[in-house]
């Protein structure tokens, strides 16, 4: 008899333990989560602030000076950036990454030449780093030396053939150039490393709305893009265009609802993305088309604006100032036109009947 209430003593006693212990752990995990709120993480001005008394401490260590320039360049103050990582290049002239990164501020400053040299040199000191010929391949795109931008692109690939950007990239040259077939074969291949890679579906889109009959096709690329982001600008856009062409096939009141749904999706376009200058020239000329000439104004100039090489904005732009009988305005506008795009017959024979 004692031993039963010895034992059921002893289970109480286990149990009041195990209560005991659990109630510690859950106080003990109420001041973790506790003290994990108390934590942030650094600010930016804190870790300006740590780089630079550790560059205080040890003023020769270059990667402190790579590090800040990169942290200057998220701050958008591009002379400290540039500044800091010329000082860890003059330390450590070894480091292909200094050079790469010199070169991509250079780049994204439109210093295609100075950048240009600086990718070549990282390469020199580091032959497999595959994003600098990707972007010694931008910089020929740019350009528009789509043969030599090939080139990088595919050396690119045989340094990393697991990057869908440069399976896209290698595609595009290759519809610049004219061969549909490379470019889907490489865009295709692009989606086959990822199947949602935005730039790959906007590319086949863009590949099948050239041929009416595959217009279909090409609303189904733009639907993958849809479902990873259904409010995505480049698809709302795509949208936008593929009414737009359909409005070219139409006639009467089926002709004005198919534009009516471009300037729906290219204003979609525009509130998600309001710098989309493609968007505002697009949305102008179907404003134009159904005759609102102060839209379309409106949207031409705002086009221009943003992209002061659109020389088709300056064109109609040019020809509703030449109806509001604003003839310098349309003179300067067509010659503008004409400088950028000096191949263009029509614009040349609009300025040369202004008097």
């Amino acid at each position: 008899m004692s031993l039963s209430k010895s034992s059921v003593r002893m289970k109480r006693v286990a149990i009041l333990s195990l209560w005991i212990i659990s109630v510690i752990l859950l106080f003990e995990a109420c001041n973790v989560a506790e003290r994990s709120k108390s934590l942030k993480k650094p600010s930016e001005k804190d870790t300006l602030a740590f780089l630079n008394l550790q560059i205080q401490q040890y003023p020769q260590r270059a990667v402190l000076y790579k590090e800040r320039a990169e942290y200057f360049y998220r701050k958008q103050l591009w002379d400290s950036a540039y500044q800091d990582i010329n000082r860890a290049i003059a330390l450590d002239s070894t480091q292909a990454d200094f050079y790469f990164l010199k070169g991509f501020f250079l780049f994204s400053h439109k210093k295609d030449s100075l950048a240009l040299l600086n990718f070549q040199k990282a390469i020199q000191l580091n032959k497999e780093l595959a994003e600098a010929y990707y972007l010694i391949g931008n910089i020929y795109f740019l350009q528009k030396q789509f043969p030599q931008a090939l080139e990088w692109y595919q050396k690119a690939l045989a340094k990393n053939a697991s990057e869908p950007t440069y399976f896209f990239a290698t595609a595009l040259c290759y519809k610049q150039m004219g061969n549909i077939d490379r470019a889907k074969y490489f865009a295709l291949l692009s989606l086959k490393k990822d199947s949602l890679f935005i730039k790959s579906l906007s590319l086949m889109y863009d590949i099948h709305m050239e041929n009416p009959a595959e217009w279909n096709k090409a609303i189904e690329y733009n639907n993958k893009i849809l479902s990873v982001d259904s409010t995505h600008p480049q698809a709302q856009f795509n949208l936008a265009f593929y009414w737009f062409k359909n409005a070219n096939n139409l006639q009467g009141e089926q002709k004005e609802i198919a534009l009516k749904k471009a300037i729906l999706y290219y204003s979609r376009a525009i509130f998600v993305s309001p710098n989309f200058a493609n968007a505002y020239y697009q949305r102008g000329y179907c404003y134009r088309i159904l005759g609102n000439k102060a839209r379309a104004l409106e949207d031409f100039e705002k086009a221009i604006a943003l992209n002061p090489n659109d020389y088709r904005a300056y064109y109609h732009a040019a020809l509703i100032y030449k109806e509001y009988l604003e003839k310098e305005k349309a003179k300067s506008y067509l010659q503008k036109a004409v400088s950028i795009q000096p191949q263009w017959q029509e614009a040349q024979k609009e300025l040369d009947h202004l008097p």
